[in-house]
């Protein structure tokens, strides 16, 4: 049926909306999918997101390079930083630190109120609500089900998705998915289909669910602009 995985996944995409609703049992309205994504841990074919109710009324910002967003999620509201002291706290050069700081001054986190004295004068806030890790292979389950289980640690689902084709012995081996908590769902030319869907789980907050997030407010900013 597929060519390839891109196929494959070019194809899941048009029924990205109703397997979400599928998965998270209730209807949703924003929504966003990001592709090819580094975690470290693995190159994610796709993630899909709900973001909380709240972020239609949020103002509009500049969005923030992903990588430098774990000084601005530990520094918090009224705070005042130096230069310096900037420079200690995330371990970069003078020059990296410049750069960084403009981007949070652009996005209204940082506040210039001296000669290279700060202030915080917003907390950066988490917009996502779920996040959905889909790994995709054209029939080599037992590679996907492995790496699917390194997107848990950033998901609250994570899937592997085949070809109907070539599903029979993943699905044969349903009980691995289950013992895992890992889902299984399958596509053909008519659409897909959930052969198990996992209970959702919770995760630690961490860097790369800080980069998901910025990702998920750019998508938002693009697609979704509501000002």
């Amino acid at each position: 049926m597929f060519k390839s995985e891109k196929d494959l996944v070019e194809a899941f995409k048009s029924f990205k909306t109703k397997f979400l609703m599928s998965v998270l049992k209730r209807s949703i309205s924003r929504h966003f999918l990001i592709e090819e994504f580094d975690s470290h841990r693995g190159v994610t074919d796709v993630l899909l997101g709900t973001y909380k109710p709240y972020l239609s009324k949020k103002k509009n910002r500049e969005v923030i390079n992903p990588n430098w967003l774990g000084p601005l999620w530990s520094l918090k509201k009224n705070q005042t930083i130096t230069m310096n002291e900037f420079i200690g706290f995330c371990g970069v050069s003078k020059t990296t630190a410049i750069k960084i700081l403009q981007e949070y001054i652009k996005a209204q986190f940082f506040e210039e109120i001296g000669k290279c004295e700060y202030k915080i004068v917003n907390n950066y806030e988490l917009i996502v609500r779920e996040i959905v890790s889909i790994e995709a292979k054209l029939k080599n389950w037992r590679q996907a089900l492995k790496q699917a289980q390194r997107y848990k640690r950033f998901s609250n689902f994570s899937f592997v998705l085949l070809d109907e084709r070539f599903a029979g012995p993943a699905r044969k081996e349903i009980d691995q998915f289950k013992s895992h908590n890992i889902g299984l769902v399958t596509m053909n030319k008519d659409g897909y289909k959930l052969q198990f869907s996992p209970k959702k789980m919770r995760f630690k907050k961490n860097e790369t669910n800080l980069k998901i997030n910025e990702m998920a407010y750019s998508f938002f900013r693009d697609e979704f602009s509501v000002y």
